[in-house]
């Protein structure tokens, strides 16, 4: 029973441990001031604050997470969705406006020699137009769906 390895071990009464604002509060008054200057700032560098340099630890600071929620696949016809702003489920407002594909559908047709007003079919039919959705209840614009 006389094992060196046991030998001066003191037992200390059991205290509870400090609370949450014991631990993590950064002392409000520093009795000492540190002996040693702060590092200097370079651009890129990590930043201590008060506390760190006064009590010489070092917080770990999770960066905040974000968290954004994906808006419905918006198509070429009224969608049903959750309007982003007003945050009721609707089936979106839709109007049609001239594009890139109304663009280029001209340009290729008048390169082919479309002229006198031919060229501007495009402009006229719905299925070469982007489809800009809108909310029906707060009248927020929600998203456009692009024709490729």
């Amino acid at each position: 029973m006389d094992n060196p390895a046991y030998t001066g071990i003191a037992v200390s009464p059991i205290s509870p441990p400090p609370s949450y604002l014991e631990a993590s509060a950064c002392p409000p008054h520093p009795t000492e001031v540190p002996t040693t200057p702060p590092p200097a700032y370079t651009p890129g560098s990590y930043l201590p604050s008060y506390c760190e340099i006064v009590t010489g630890t070092t917080q770990v600071v999770s960066p905040p997470v974000v968290v954004v929620q994906p808006i419905e696949t918006l198509e070429d016809s009224p969608t049903v969705t959750v309007c982003p702003h007003c945050h009721q489920q609707v089936t979106t407002n839709v109007t049609h406006k001239s594009g890139m594909t109304a663009w280029s559908t001209c340009l290729l047709l008048t390169l082919l020699g479309l002229f006198c007003g031919f060229c501007l079919i495009p402009f006229l039919i719905n299925g070469c137009k982007d489809v800009h959705h809108s909310c029906p209840q707060c009248h927020h614009h929600i998203g456009i769906f692009i024709r490729t």
